[in-house]
């Protein structure tokens, strides 16, 4: 028998020279350049995304260890237009992941105070996007979902599914639960890219819900620059993978009573900059909310109407109105706020939150309450007086109001 067939082929693959380090870095680095033009001859390349797209480009080139420029290999193309040349080739339509609401392939910031019942919306909405049910009213496409979930974790999922599938057939089904994922980062996501990359690339999302904001960015509010950078990183994604994103941001006051409430939101107006539509949502009052929106490619739809079913934790379209409040009497609803959690230390701050989200106060009207309750200075009230405020020690302006037992 021929030596040469009883070669082991294994012994022959270790037996040859191995390659070169540079000749790999050279093979690296020629794939990497083909990636680098398929990304440059993508649509979003030439149109309002294209910074993402050179983005990608520089990254993968720093990687790769490649010297050269992008614009040195693939050679600069003006992305500048005539009115002429757009009207030959004209952009697509704007579609829409739901109907005149959440933009496809665009950002959506979602905004509300904490505890509002943002997350009750969001899962309402990766439900109906999963099972192609109309959310709110409006006719939505249905997808798949990837639900960055920073806020709930399982167990409180779990329980919140488990009354929030009642609220349609549909969420029961089983082709509807597999659209459906979640992942927890830690917080982490930003500083993560890889990790959430992978997660997209297994759930193959056409929405990805991010909730919150806060909890996957662990920069400064404040800074511009830290904010302007992270909404890129979801530009980059959102154009990488072809995706919605919908991403919840706190509020610092209630959104109800303000004409310019799209002002509320916390930090940076680059988080707003980057967004394609903007959610809010609102109380009006006890179990009734408003959602808002703005909307770059659409006009400005009416608020719609909310009440929450306390049976389903699932937000309704309704025509009930906020009953009107004849003869409010404030300190009888500090009262009761301070009477719902016996033996717990309340910030006037918070008194005035609750006055807004219980009650349906403005912000201006809630301040007023609060400014309006006695003030002891020596931490003791008049004769005869049960609410009242005193200082909070070891600060300079905080108070604490206080009930005392009749």
């Amino acid at each position: 028998m021929s030596t040469d067939m009883e070669t082991d082929p294994i012994e022959l693959f270790l037996s040859q020279p191995p390659i070169p380090p540079e000749v790999l870095q050279r093979m690296h680095a020629e794939r990497v350049i083909e990636r680098a033009k398929d990304l440059s001859r993508e649509e979003a390349f030439h149109d309002g995304r294209a910074i993402a797209c050179r983005e990608q480009i520089d990254q993968l080139f720093r990687k790769a260890g490649i010297a050269n420029t992008p614009d040195e290999i693939l050679g600069y193309r003006p992305l500048g237009f005539s009115l002429a040349e757009l009207e030959a080739s004209p952009p697509p339509v704007v579609g829409w992941v739901v109907d005149l609401l959440i933009q496809a392939l665009g950002i959506t910031g979602l905004i509300g105070r904490p505890k509002i019942g943002k997350s009750f919306l969001l899962l309402l909405l990766a439900l109906c996007i999963g099972g192609g049910v109309d959310f709110l009213g409006r006719k939505v496409s249905r997808g798949r979902v990837l639900y960055i979930d920073e806020e709930m974790g399982r167990p409180t999922l779990w329980s919140r599914w488990l009354r929030i599938r009642a609220a349609h057939p549909a969420f029961w089904d089983p082709e509807t639960l597999s659209r459906v994922h979640f992942v927890a980062l830690g917080g982490l996501s930003i500083e993560r890219p890889d990790e959430i990359r992978r997660e997209i690339e297994k759930a193959q999302p056409t929405l990805l819900i991010v909730d919150s904001f806060r909890r996957v960015y662990t920069g400064k509010e404040n800074d511009s620059d830290q904010v302007a950078k992270a909404m890129a990183f979801f530009g980059a994604i959102r154009t990488e993978y072809q995706i919605a994103e919908v991403i919840a941001h706190h509020t610092r006051k209630n959104l109800e009573g303000s004409e310019f409430w799209e002002d509320a939101a916390r930090g940076s107006s680059d988080f707003f900059a980057a967004c394609d539509g903007l959610l809010g949502l609102g109380k009006r009052a006890r179990g009734l909310g408003e959602l808002r929106a703005t909307l770059r490619s659409a006009p400005e739809p009416d608020p719609i109407n909310l009440v929450l079913d306390e049976q389903t934790t699932a937000w309704q379209v309704t025509s009930l109105q906020a009953e009107p409040v004849v003869g409010f009497d404030s300190f009888k609803a500090i009262e009761e706020i301070l009477l719902s959690k016996p033996g717990t230390a309340w910030p006037q701050k918070l008194v005035a939150q609750a006055l807004q989200t219980e009650f349906g106060r403005s912000e201006r009207m809630a301040e007023k309450a609060v400014w309006k309750i006695h003030l002891a200075t020596d931490g003791q009230p008049p004769l005869g007086v049960r609410l009242f405020k005193r200082p909070i020690p070891g600060t300079r302006n905080e108070r604490e109001i206080v009930l005392l037992a009749p």
